[in-house]
Protein backbone atom coordinates (compact mmCIF):
# COMPACT_ATOMS: atom_id res chain seq x y z
CA UNK A 1 0.00 0.00 0.00
CA UNK A 2 1.72 3.11 -1.27
CA UNK A 3 -1.30 5.53 -0.87
CA UNK A 4 -3.43 6.03 2.18
CA UNK A 5 -6.63 6.09 -0.15
CA UNK A 6 -9.12 3.87 2.15
CA UNK A 7 -11.33 3.58 4.95
CA UNK A 8 -10.21 4.63 8.69
CA UNK A 9 -11.32 4.03 12.02
CA UNK A 10 -10.23 5.94 15.39
CA UNK A 11 -10.47 8.82 17.67
CA UNK A 12 -9.55 12.30 18.91
CA UNK A 13 -9.36 13.43 22.22
CA UNK A 14 -10.30 16.37 24.12
CA UNK A 15 -10.87 17.04 27.43
CA UNK A 16 -8.96 13.78 28.69
CA UNK A 17 -11.90 11.97 26.96
CA UNK A 18 -12.34 9.82 23.32
CA UNK A 19 -14.65 10.66 20.80
CA UNK A 20 -14.64 8.13 17.77
CA UNK A 21 -14.41 8.98 14.31
CA UNK A 22 -14.35 7.31 10.94
CA UNK A 23 -12.98 8.70 7.53
CA UNK A 24 -12.80 7.65 4.24
CA UNK A 25 -9.70 9.33 2.64
CA UNK A 26 -8.74 9.61 -1.38
CA UNK A 27 -5.00 10.21 -2.34
CA UNK A 28 -4.21 11.93 -5.28
CA UNK A 29 -0.65 12.42 -6.10
CA UNK A 30 0.01 14.40 -2.86
CA UNK A 31 -3.35 15.82 -2.33
CA UNK A 32 -6.02 13.79 -0.27
CA UNK A 33 -9.56 14.27 0.25
CA UNK A 34 -12.48 12.89 1.75
CA UNK A 35 -15.00 12.73 4.47
CA UNK A 36 -15.15 11.86 7.86
CA UNK A 37 -17.57 11.02 10.59
CA UNK A 38 -18.08 12.20 13.87
CA UNK A 39 -19.62 9.08 16.15
CA UNK A 40 -19.73 10.66 19.36
CA UNK A 41 -20.97 14.11 18.96
CA UNK A 42 -23.34 15.18 21.82
CA UNK A 43 -20.84 15.69 25.04
CA UNK A 44 -21.74 17.27 28.34
CA UNK A 45 -18.96 18.08 31.16
CA UNK A 46 -19.44 19.69 34.77
CA UNK A 47 -18.70 23.48 34.44
CA UNK A 48 -15.80 22.98 37.06
CA UNK A 49 -14.16 20.38 34.83
CA UNK A 50 -14.19 22.50 31.72
CA UNK A 51 -12.38 25.20 33.01
CA UNK A 52 -9.86 23.06 34.28
CA UNK A 53 -9.27 21.52 31.26
CA UNK A 54 -8.92 24.98 29.40
CA UNK A 55 -6.28 25.77 31.66
CA UNK A 56 -7.69 28.89 33.33
CA UNK A 57 -6.83 29.68 36.63
CA UNK A 58 -8.29 28.84 40.04
CA UNK A 59 -11.16 30.58 40.35
CA UNK A 60 -12.49 30.97 36.91
CA UNK A 61 -15.19 28.88 37.38
CA UNK A 62 -16.55 30.62 40.73
CA UNK A 63 -16.67 33.74 38.25
CA UNK A 64 -18.28 31.96 35.08
CA UNK A 65 -20.93 30.24 37.34
CA UNK A 66 -22.09 33.57 38.41
CA UNK A 67 -22.12 35.14 34.76
CA UNK A 68 -24.09 31.93 33.61
CA UNK A 69 -26.39 32.03 36.61
CA UNK A 70 -26.78 35.93 36.00
CA UNK A 71 -27.29 35.04 32.25
CA UNK A 72 -30.31 32.49 33.08
CA UNK A 73 -32.03 34.31 35.87
CA UNK A 74 -34.19 31.55 37.39
CA UNK A 75 -32.64 28.43 36.15
CA UNK A 76 -32.18 27.19 39.64
CA UNK A 77 -29.22 25.87 41.92
CA UNK A 78 -28.56 22.95 39.89
CA UNK A 79 -25.32 22.19 38.18
CA UNK A 80 -23.75 23.89 35.51
CA UNK A 81 -23.27 21.24 32.28
CA UNK A 82 -21.20 22.52 29.22
CA UNK A 83 -22.72 20.99 26.44
CA UNK A 84 -21.10 20.83 22.94
CA UNK A 85 -22.85 19.14 20.20
CA UNK A 86 -21.53 18.55 16.43
CA UNK A 87 -22.59 17.87 13.11
CA UNK A 88 -21.73 14.26 12.38
CA UNK A 89 -20.30 14.59 8.96
CA UNK A 90 -17.23 16.66 7.49
CA UNK A 91 -15.50 17.08 4.66
CA UNK A 92 -11.55 16.67 4.28
CA UNK A 93 -9.00 18.46 2.00
CA UNK A 94 -5.11 18.56 2.43
CA UNK A 95 -1.64 16.81 1.86
CA UNK A 96 0.73 14.25 2.21
CA UNK A 97 4.63 14.83 2.54
CA UNK A 98 6.51 11.35 2.50
CA UNK A 99 4.99 10.50 6.24
CA UNK A 100 3.28 14.07 6.91
CA UNK A 101 -0.12 14.44 6.73
CA UNK A 102 -2.38 17.53 6.91
CA UNK A 103 -5.94 18.22 6.64
CA UNK A 104 -8.65 20.27 7.03
CA UNK A 105 -11.69 18.86 8.51
CA UNK A 106 -15.07 21.35 7.85
CA UNK A 107 -18.11 20.19 9.45
CA UNK A 108 -21.28 19.92 7.33
CA UNK A 109 -23.73 22.34 9.16
CA UNK A 110 -24.01 24.00 12.77
CA UNK A 111 -22.09 22.91 16.04
CA UNK A 112 -23.43 24.50 19.24
CA UNK A 113 -21.47 25.00 22.60
CA UNK A 114 -23.46 26.35 25.39
CA UNK A 115 -24.13 25.65 29.02
CA UNK A 116 -27.03 24.30 30.55
CA UNK A 117 -28.80 24.57 34.34
CA UNK A 118 -31.53 21.99 34.60
CA UNK A 119 -33.59 22.36 31.45
CA UNK A 120 -32.76 25.60 30.47
CA UNK A 121 -30.16 26.57 28.89
CA UNK A 122 -27.46 29.27 26.16
CA UNK A 123 -25.11 29.24 24.14
CA UNK A 124 -24.50 29.81 20.60
CA UNK A 125 -24.09 28.27 16.85
CA UNK A 126 -21.13 28.12 14.95
CA UNK A 127 -21.73 27.21 11.22
CA UNK A 128 -19.48 24.39 9.18
CA UNK A 129 -16.52 25.14 11.49
CA UNK A 130 -13.01 23.73 11.04
CA UNK A 131 -10.46 21.81 12.36
CA UNK A 132 -6.90 21.10 11.57
CA UNK A 133 -4.96 18.23 11.59
CA UNK A 134 -1.48 16.93 11.44
CA UNK A 135 -0.04 14.01 11.68
CA UNK A 136 2.90 11.35 10.94
CA UNK A 137 1.62 7.93 8.61
CA UNK A 138 3.26 4.85 10.10
CA UNK A 139 5.55 3.26 8.24
CA UNK A 140 3.24 -0.03 7.18
CA UNK A 141 0.86 3.03 6.36
CA UNK A 142 -1.65 1.10 8.64
CA UNK A 143 -1.65 4.27 11.19
CA UNK A 144 -2.09 7.52 11.31
CA UNK A 145 -1.22 9.73 14.63
CA UNK A 146 -1.14 13.64 15.53
CA UNK A 147 -2.48 16.62 16.62
CA UNK A 148 -5.65 18.39 15.90
CA UNK A 149 -6.21 22.43 16.30
CA UNK A 150 -9.32 24.82 16.27
CA UNK A 151 -8.20 28.24 16.48
CA UNK A 152 -10.88 29.52 18.41
CA UNK A 153 -10.03 33.60 19.49
CA UNK A 154 -12.42 33.34 22.43
CA UNK A 155 -10.53 30.18 23.84
CA UNK A 156 -7.96 30.97 26.57
CA UNK A 157 -4.99 30.74 24.92
CA UNK A 158 -6.58 31.18 21.38
CA UNK A 159 -6.92 27.50 20.58
CA UNK A 160 -8.00 24.31 21.14
CA UNK A 161 -6.27 21.25 20.59
CA UNK A 162 -5.53 17.58 21.37
CA UNK A 163 -4.65 14.17 19.65
CA UNK A 164 -5.81 11.56 17.46
CA UNK A 165 -5.58 8.22 16.15
CA UNK A 166 -6.02 6.55 13.07
CA UNK A 167 -6.20 2.94 11.85
CA UNK A 168 -6.83 1.47 8.26
CA UNK A 169 -9.74 -0.71 7.83
CA UNK A 170 -8.94 -3.90 6.08
CA UNK A 171 -11.36 -5.53 5.16
CA UNK A 172 -11.16 -10.03 5.19
CA UNK A 173 -11.62 -11.04 1.81
CA UNK A 174 -11.37 -14.48 2.73
CA UNK A 175 -13.86 -16.66 2.36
Amino acid sequence: MTTITGDWIGHYEQYHSRSRIAATLVQDGVSISGRMRDLDTNTARKLYDAVAHAGLPPGADEKLDEQIRSAIPNAGRDPIVVRSILPTDAVLAGTVNGAFVRFSKTYQGKSFHGYEIGETGIGYETPAHSVEYSGRISQDRMKIIGNWTIYQKEAPRGFIDGSFELSRVILNTDS
